[in-house]
């Protein structure tokens, strides 16, 4: 299933694909020590020639295969690139999928994040039609925690030694969730005849 994600706007930022030239943003944001601690390995050795891949192929391909959405957090007025968030992880059958974020220092404290996570949310429930959106959280990230908190997640528990850090070594996470309130609509039968 296609993942046809509009441009969310919100008064300040606007989520929508990475495109072509933003591969420097993603380098610097990427080299930010904490961006570097608690996104993982994911990022480590990241080249430009990668990342140019990456918004021109990879996340493309994802969309289009339903798997994740991409995004790249913008400012509204300037276009500059002010974070990085990932829908992924969908699954279909289940209606959830998991979200993850980072933002470049300068856009920090702004509550840049929350915005825009409770606007991806927000879409995911409406337009996708998700029953759940997780976030896990390095127990260490205190800043991020705060984020789905303020978006309206729960937190639900402690995974232990989920995943690993940017140094290499394994850390605890936070597992966080929002479920949508809305009562799931049944599965539509047709109507059987009286005849």
């Amino acid at each position: 299933m296609r993942i046809d994600m509009p441009v969310l706007r919100t008064g300040r930022i606007s989520i929508e694909p990475f495109r072509a030239g933003d591969e420097d943003a993603l380098l610097a944001g990427s080299a930010d020590p904490l961006v570097a601690q608690f996104a993982g390995l994911g990022w480590s050795g990241l080249t430009r020639a990668d990342l140019r891949r990456m918004i021109e192929e990879r996340w493309p391909a994802l969309r289009e295969e339903g798997r994740a959405a991409i995004s790249a957090l913008r400012d509204a007025e300037t276009g500059a690139v002010l974070g990085y968030l990932p829908l992924f992880d969908l699954n279909w059958v289940e209606r959830r999928a998991e979200i993850g974020y980072w933002l470049m220092p300068s856009s920090r404290g702004r509550g840049v994040a929350t915005e825009a996570v409770e606007a991806v949310v927000a879409w995911a429930f409406a337009d996708l039609g998700l029953l759940r959106v997780q976030g896990v959280v390095d127990v260490a990230n205190v800043a991020s925690q705060r984020v789905l908190e303020r978006a309206g997640f729960e937190r639900e528990g402690v995974l232990r030694s989920f995943k690993f850090l940017g140094d290499g070594t394994r850390g605890d996470a936070v597992l966080f969730s929002r479920v949508h309130t809305a009562e799931p609509r049944p599965p539509v039968r047709p109507l059987e005849s009286d005849t």
